[in-house]
């Protein structure tokens, strides 16, 4: 079995004990799983990852359309408004008092339909748009209601499922960032291996959605003990995970605009994110790995890196930015993390959840709709030419500066 540690987290209105447990998935382990464990592994680590990578793909797509159909013509359309379907979350927060479970596996449900259905629509562009941002739309509401219900029966011996979850959705980003990057050709979502791959994934994600509906024991979707956090700061901690999700999808994702910005070249940009991926992947399923991740000191010192390549992309153009950019991007993984193991550790409910997440959505939509202006209108109005380093560096600082509150105001304490 797995040994547990237990961490002891000063917030400010109190100290909170979250049993994190770090799992050894080392050769000396691989026999330690027992029958009451692979069931709960595969409602909520195999399950969230299925939908975190649907999510990932299409939101990416999402994005990428965005950007196409209004710099194609140099202006702004109609399509813009689609942009839209990334406030999702606040439909949580309006439907609360509708039973979770049901509104979750509905949403899942969602996520699965239509992102089963884009392959086969991508010759129509807003058509395609419209459906990878319903995607998006459903994985919004999803989100927070997987988060924020409780589980009784996740064993002792495994981290508890909002720790399973972000362990998922971090692994999610890594796989989808490492299909793209190796060699630039392979992309689940477009393309022939798009329309073979994608329903074979859909297919696998509906099987564990509804396995899960059916087998998983929920308690509440509100935790009986006290909430040590409040609304404000979920909606500060929505502002980090907001600039995570836009300087990932916009810059860290593809090697060739860190290039193409820069005086680096692809193949080293290419290589230190994969050199990235693969140590993030390695730490997180040992358990000396996992206490390494979550040490202070190098919390503060890869996000202070990943300042340095903000200020490099932004101004420098440096041939280091390839390098930064694998050291940014483990960075922001992590980030991630951290802001869902404060909200979990906090006793954080559904609200608290859905405002989280309709903020860093919000945020994700203003950024993207200002780049895009700046791109589009830059060349008509002065006013507007030369904020693109401005915006690499507010979306960089979103991103770092609540993430490191987050992970610096805890304390560990090795039980």
């Amino acid at each position: 079995m797995g040994s547990k540690t237990s961490l002891l987290y000063y917030q400010g209105d109190g100290i909170r004990m979250a049993n994190a447990t770090a799992y050894n998935l080392s050769e000396s382990h691989k026999d330690s799983f027992s029958k009451n464990e692979i069931g709960p592994l595969m409602n909520y680590l195999f399950l969230p990852l299925m939908m975190s990578l649907l999510f990932v793909e299409a939101v990416r797509e999402f994005i990428g359309q965005i950007y196409f159909q209004n710099l194609s013509v140099m202006s702004l359309g109609p399509s813009i408004l689609l942009v839209f379907l990334l406030l999702s979350p606040v439909i949580v927060v309006i439907l609360r008092r509708l039973q979770a479970e049901s509104l979750l596996m509905i949403s899942g449900i969602g996520v699965v339909l239509f992102r089963f259905i884009m392959p086969f629509v991508q010759a129509i562009s807003t058509l395609y748009m419209l459906i990878a941002g319903l995607v998006v739309a459903f994985f919004g509401i999803y989100l927070p209601i997987a988060l924020s219900i409780r589980f009784e029966d996740v064993p002792d011996s495994l981290p508890s499922g909002p720790v399973l979850f972000s362990m998922a959705f971090c692994f999610a980003v890594a796989i989808d960032l490492m299909s793209r990057t190796v060699g630039a050709t392979w992309d689940l979502s477009t393309g022939l291996l798009g329309i073979l791959a994608t329903p074979v994934l859909c297919i696998a994600t509906a099987l564990l959605l509804y396995r899960s509906y059916t087998t998983r024991n929920a308690i509440s979707p509100e935790l009986p003990s006290p909430r040590t956090t409040s609304k404000t700061k979920a909606a500060v901690y929505g502002l980090g995970f907001g600039g995570v999700l836009f300087t990932v999808l916009t810059f860290l994702a593809y090697p060739n605009v860190i290039a193409r910005w820069t005086a680096s070249s692809y193949e080293i940009a290419t290589i230190s994110i994969i050199i990235a991926l693969i140590v993030y992947a390695m730490l997180s399923v040992h358990e000396v790995g996992e206490h390494l991740l979550m040490r202070k000191e190098l919390i503060l010192i890869i996000n202070l890196l990943a300042v340095v390549a903000a200020i490099d992309l932004a101004y420098l153009l440096s041939p280091f930015a390839g390098l930064l950019a694998g050291t940014s991007l483990l960075a922001f993984i992590l980030d991630l993390r951290l802001l869902w193991g404060y909200l979990e550790s906090s006793n954080a409910n559904l609200t608290d959840y859905a405002i989280f997440h309709f903020i860093g959505m919000l945020v994700l939509l203003c950024l993207t709709l200002f780049y895009v202006l700046t791109l589009v209108a830059g060349m008509l109005i002065p006013a507007l030419e030369g904020l693109t380093p401005y915006l690499i560096l507010i979306s960089f600082m979103l991103a770092v500066l609540p993430s490191l509150f987050a992970g610096l105001s805890k304390r560990e304490v090795v039980a």
